[in-house]
Formats: structure tokens, sequence, C-alpha cells
């Protein structure tokens, strides 16, 4: 065994890993140099589109390889392996001496275990979640037990650490303190946005059709129901007549991809380009850059980070109101416009609105001064560092220069 870091552990426990984390975990081991990063995965790597074994620069170890990856398999169906998951990971966090514990997440029993065993040790758990007030419509036993148990398992942490707006008001809902809770929104790599490399721009393009010259609503997430993609193919058909320079993008891939692909009338079928699973977080990125609308008409979306990609690439907006990162990025009428969860009118009157000659470059411009301003107000690792500054675990919130 390898003897302990002098500097003392800072462990990330995760459900499991995609580009988005991982930017972040590796954010965390450049810019919290006093800590050492453990990161402690509790799912299967092997079940889920992106597959991360061996990564020393954020300390990666499994320990949840019987554990099914969360879209593969009913939660409940999972648990009693995940809760052993959650003992094999306190066993850890024991032989490390871990200063602190990173939790992405409450909804799972091994990360309720290691909360409260957090508590009963003095090690400050800080949990960051997605959680959306919007989305808080929990009845019945359910909800009861859920108000019953989660102002209880927040109590045991020493920060919250929310994702935007909503989150703020969702934890608040369930007893956080103000003082108790520090911005850390979920971000993407902004260097793939900001600089894209023009050779790989192209070469997707080519790959997906994608026409020099064309203007393009894009939608872009996993294709299952919650995102009412279905309402953007209906209100696109609507206006397609009277958008004959623009073109529907669809990014990605999952069951209800060939019920919606059904709802496409024939005269459009050139129109609309499916790109199918994008894994590659370079190539989302040039994506972005052969469009100019983001349509997001999703029933839920707890944060949504298609739309902070968005933001920073200066595509306008077309959201649904429940869409976490909307309420944070998307200022009505000046860089998009709100629209009703899945309701193809709405959505239809909206990218009319967007597309329109007079609007979209002012709009997509204030996408881009929105973004900076957010990247400015809301960095996701001072707000991490501050947690840890407030917790004790921290003499300084601010990076030390090196």
């Amino acid at each position: 065994m390898n003897a302990p870091d002098p500097r003392g552990s800072l462990a990330a426990v995760v459900p499991f890993l995609a580009p988005f984390r991982v930017h972040f975990l590796r954010r965390i081991a450049r810019e919290v140099p006093e800590l050492a990063l453990s990161t402690l995965v509790t799912q299967n790597p092997g079940e889920g589109p992106w597959a991360y074994e061996s990564m020393p620069d954020i300390g990666l170890r499994h320990f949840g390889r019987e554990t099914p990856w969360q879209h593969s398999a009913p939660l409940w169906r999972a648990w009693p392996a995940d809760w052993r998951a959650g003992g094999r990971v306190i066993d850890h966090l024991a032989s490390i001496h871990a200063r602190a514990v990173f939790i992405v997440g409450y909804a799972y029993p091994s990360h309720a275990r290691i909360i409260r065993w957090c508590q009963r040790r003095g090690v400050p758990a800080l949990l960051w979640g997605d959680s959306n007030i919007l989305g808080d419509r929990t009845a019945g036993l359910r909800g009861a037990a859920k108000r019953a148990v989660l102002p209880a398992l927040l109590r045991r942490c020493a920060a919250v650490l929310p994702c935007g707006t909503r989150g703020r008001e969702f934890f608040s809902r369930y007893g956080v303190p103000d003082d108790r809770m520090f911005l850390s929104p979920a971000e993407p790599d902004y260097t793939l946005i900001d600089r894209p490399d023009p050779t790989l721009v192209r070469s997707v393009g080519d790959r997906h059709g994608l026409a020099p010259g064309r203007r393009r609503f894009m939608c872009c997430a996993r294709l299952v129901d919650l995102k009412r993609f279905d309402a953007a193919i209906d209100a696109f058909a609507r206006i397609a007549d009277q958008r004959p320079a623009w073109d529907l993008l669809i990014v990605g891939d999952g069951p209800m991809r060939d019920r919606w692909g059904a709802r496409v009338p024939d005269r459009l079928r050139d129109r609309v380009v499916w790109t199918g699973f994008v894994g590659d977080e370079a190539e989302v990125a040039a994506l972005y850059h052969h469009a100019d609308v983001l349509v997001h008409p999703g029933d839920y979306e707890a944060w949504g980070l298609v739309i902070v990609e968005a933001a920073a690439a200066g595509l306008a907006l077309v959201c649904s109101r429940v869409v976490g990162a909307a309420a944070d990025l998307l200022e009505d009428r000046a860089n998009g416009v709100w629209v009703e969860p899945g309701d193809a009118a709405s959505v239809a009157a909206a990218m009319l609105a967007v597309s329109a000659d007079a609007a979209i470059d002012r709009m997509r411009a204030a996408s881009r001064d929105r973004s900076a301003r957010w990247r400015r107000d809301a960095d996701p690792i001072r707000g991490l560092r501050d947690a840890m500054a407030a917790s004790g675990v921290l003499t300084a919130a601010t990076t030390p220069t090196p």
C-alpha cells in the first residue's frame, strides 16, 4: 500500500463518470492543491456510455463494479449492491484519513451511508446536487417519506452545493440555511467551446452532412420521453415552410429514436439530421458551432448542461420553464424564449420568434454575454473552496498562488 499523501485527502464520491464530471474533478486536482484528490466511483463503469478505468490524475478507484449503472436498471433493484459499495468506500475513506468528502447526489443508499459515517467521524460531508425545486413533485407516501428523511440527511452535511437558483430554492425548502449553501454548477470544458479545432468543426459537419450556409435549430440529449423532442419535431414541421433556410439537428440516441423519427414528415426528412450518440465532448462542442438555436422543451430537467454549453457557444435558447439551468442562463426575449413543457404550439411560436432575421444575431450575442457573466459569478471551484473554508477544511477560500 502506498504511503498516505502528507497533504491529506479530499475524497470525491460519484455514482458514475461523464465528461463534464471528469473535467470538474481535474479542476479540483489542479485548483485545490492543498489536498490530494481521490475519486471513488460507486456504479459499474462498464455499463454506461463512458468507461473510465485508469485516471491517476484524479485518483480514480472503482468500488461498485457489481452495482448496475443507474440508467440500465431501476434504482431499487440496485440498492443492495449499492449499499455494499458504500461500505467499501467507507473502509477506504478510513484508510486514507480523508479530511473532507465531496458527495455527488443524495438519492443512493451508498451515499446516505457515507454521509452518516462522515458525521459520526467528524469528517465534513460536502453534498453536491442538481435538484430543482420545479421538479419536486413527489406525492403520496413517497412524498411523505422524502419530507421526513431528506431534511435529516441534509443536516448531517457540513455544506450543500447546488447548481443554480432552482437548486438553492429546492434545498432551502428542505431546511438548508443560506450560509451552508455554496453555488457549484455543473459546467462543460469551456475551452472546447471557446476555442474549437477548425479542422474538427469541418470534419464533424462533413460527417453529418451539415451543409455550410444553413441555419439550424438543435436538440441535444439522450432521446428519452422526458426530453420531449417530439414537441420540437412537431414545431419544426409547423414552421419549416416559413423558415426555408433552417434545418433541425438532433444530437443523441435513446429509446425514443424510432418513434420520434417517425414523426418527421416525408417532405422534411432531408432537413432533419440525426447524429446518433456522440461520446466525444470535443465533437459535441463542434456541433454547437453548426447551430444557431438550442431547443429544449422537456417536461423536466434537473439542471441541463446543454443549456450551459449552448449559451457558451452563442446559441439562442428555447427552453421549457422547468429546466434548471435556464433559470440562470435564459433571459426571456433577450437571448431566448420560455416555452411550456412539451407544448408544440408554444415551441413553434418561440422558434419563429428567435429565428426572425431581426432577432437571431442579437439573441446569439446576448447568450454569449449571459454566459460570460454566469461563468464569472458562478465558478464551481470557487463554490467548493468556499464550502471547504466554511467547514474548516481550508484556511483560505481562494486558490493559493504557486
